[in-house]
């Protein structure tokens, strides 16, 4: 094992550790390509570009930086532009050594491809003893090798607020039929019932509805099997989520995304959407 790479897994170690309590959730990134040399500092091509997300980024390397194991360059890269291009980051002929992604059916197909290192010895280290089982699994490829370290997390899901439905007369639904009656109720009333935030670069968000209603008309198992390849996307089955999900579409509103300091107030908190 070369110097290089020593350093790349004690600061995979360190990124894991520290991640989660430093690192924020950002939408978009941005930067340059990086050397990834038998030598010399390594290399962390991030897509965490919001100014906060950022911010902490930069003090998690620097705060490696000071332990004096190593050396690590950072480049930022806007999230969309990052998503476009990995697949030639990764196939390079000086690849980044380390990348800011996501684990999942996608990262598994780079896998296959023999495209990500094995990072079992890194979650031999004792920094990593404490996460669970789920997050085992979830970073490891179909192969059975590890291929991420997790550093963050968030909530990818549905919002509202009690004072907002309160105030409009309305109640949580139990069932698909209650929450159809309750976008008809709020939107008699002037009110979007939908915010999907997805306007602008972030139409992708819309993803998260096919695996929310997918999960839940066909079961987990069978949305794991699609998204590895078992199921076809015109399936019966798959089509069936699509018949649903259009049931709720003219209820939906195309928000703008968030300011880029991600302070600007999303409109479930303003009244403007539920």
């Amino acid at each position: 094992m070369t110097n290089h790479q020593t350093s790349r897994r004690r600061f995979l170690a360190g990124l894991g550790a520290a991640g989660t309590a430093a690192l924020l959730s950002g939408c978009v990134t941005s930067g340059s390509s990086g050397k990834s040399a038998s030598g010399g500092a390594v290399t962390l091509q991030s897509n965490l570009s919001a100014p906060q997300a950022k911010s902490a980024m930069g003090d998690l390397v620097a705060a490696y930086a000071k332990k004096g194991t190593g050396e690590v360059s950072l480049n930022t890269v806007a999230a969309e532009t990052f998503r476009t291009q990995l697949p030639t980051y990764l196939t390079s002929a000086n690849p980044p050594d380390v990348y800011t992604w996501y684990p999942g059916s996608v990262a598994d197909a780079y896998a296959r491809k023999d495209l990500l290192l094995d990072l079992g010895e890194v979650w031999e280290s004792p920094e990593l003893a404490g996460y669970s089982q789920a997050l085992n699994s979830l970073c490891t490829a179909a192969s059975g090798k590890k291929i991420f370290v997790p550093t963050t997390s968030y909530w990818w899901g549905m919002f509202y607020r009690k004072s907002h439905f309160a105030e409009w007369g309305v109640s949580e639904p139990e069932s698909w039929d209650d929450f159809l009656d309750l976008c008809d109720k709020l939107k008699s009333k002037g009110i979007s019932p939908i915010g999907l935030g997805a306007g602008g670069n972030t139409a992708w968000v819309a993803s998260a509805w096919f695996d929310y209603l997918n999960i839940r008309v066909n079961g987990a198992d069978y949305h794991r099997k699609l998204l590895a390849g078992e199921h076809r996307f015109d399936d019966p089955e798959v089509r069936k989520v699509f018949d649903r999900w259009g049931r709720c579409c003219p209820t939906s509103t195309r928000t703008a995304p968030p300011s880029p300091s991600r302070t600007r107030p999303p409109p479930c908190s303003t009244g403007a959407a539920a």
